[in-house]
C-alpha cells in the first residue's frame, strides 16, 4: 500500500520553519540556558540541534550522490511523490509524532558537560545546522525534474533500511520538527 507524500516545496518550507526557529531559539536564550538538560538522560536544547547535525551530516551525502547518479541515468519524472509500507512507519516513527525511539550511537549527541548541563558552543552548533538546512535545500533543488519515489538511497547508518529519495527528503524535516519540538520542551516553552 502506497502512501502520497508532499511536494518538495512542502518539504522546503519546513527545512526554511526548522531553520528559522534554531536561529529563533540560539538568539532568545543564553548559552546555559540552551545547555540545561530537563532532566537525568535528557537532551539540551542544543544537544537536540546536534542530534539533527549528526544525522544529516551522515544522510546529506547518501542523498546527493543519489540524486546524482539518477540525473546522470536520466531518471525524470514529476510529482506527486509516494511511498512504500515501510516508507510511511519509518515517517511515523521518526516524525514529529512519532513514539521515543533510542537514537544509534552515530547519532547521538556528544554534548559532554556534567549531569544536568552539556557543554556545547550555541553559535557553532547553530551555523552548522543552518549550513546543513541550506544543504537539504540544494538537494531538493537537485532533485527538481527527477522521479524521486523511483530509485533508491541507504540509511548511513542502518544498512538493510533502504527507501526512495522522496520518503528520505520528507523524513528528514519530520525528525527535524520531532527534535524541534523536544529543544522547545528543553527550554520549558512547551
Amino acid at each position: 500500500m502506497s502512501k502520497k507524500l508532499k511536494n518538495p516545496e512542502e518539504w522546503k518550507n519546513e527545512i526554511k520553519h526548522c531553520r528559522a526557529e534554531v536561529r529563533r531559539v540560539v538568539k532568545e536564550y543564553s548559552e546555559a540556558q540552551l545547555n540545561q538538560r530537563p532532566k537525568p538522560g535528557g537532551w539540551s536544547a542544543l544537544e537536540c540541534v546536534q542530534h539533527l547535525n549528526l544525522t544529516a551530516e551522515l544522510m546529506a551525502p547518501v542523498l546527493e550522490k543519489a540524486v546524482e547518479s539518477a540525473r546522470k541515468k536520466g531518471i525524470e519524472g514529476t510529482v506527486p511523490f509516494y511511498t512504500g509500507f515501510i516508507g510511511a512507519w519509518f515517517m511515523r516513527g521518526s516524525g514529529p509524532k512519532g513514539g521515543k525511539i533510542p537514537a544509534p550511537p552515530q547519532y547521538r549527541p556528544k554534548g559532554g558537560g556534567k549531569d544536568m548541563v552539556s557543554d556545547l558552543n550555541a553559535a557553532e552548533t547553530a551555523k552548522t545546522f543552518d549550513e546543513l538546512q541550506q544543504r537539504w535545500l540544494d538537494i531538493i533543488e537537485k532533485g527538481e525534474g527527477l522521479q524521486l519515489d523511483s530509485f533508491r538511497a541507504r540509511s548511513p547508518v542502518i544498512p538493510i533500511l533502504r527507501l526512495n529519495v522522496a520518503t528520505w527528503l520528507e523524513a528528514m524535516p519530520g525528525h527535524q520538527l520531532r527534535h524541534l519540538e523536544q529543544m522547545k520542551r528543553a527550554l520549558g516553552e512547551r
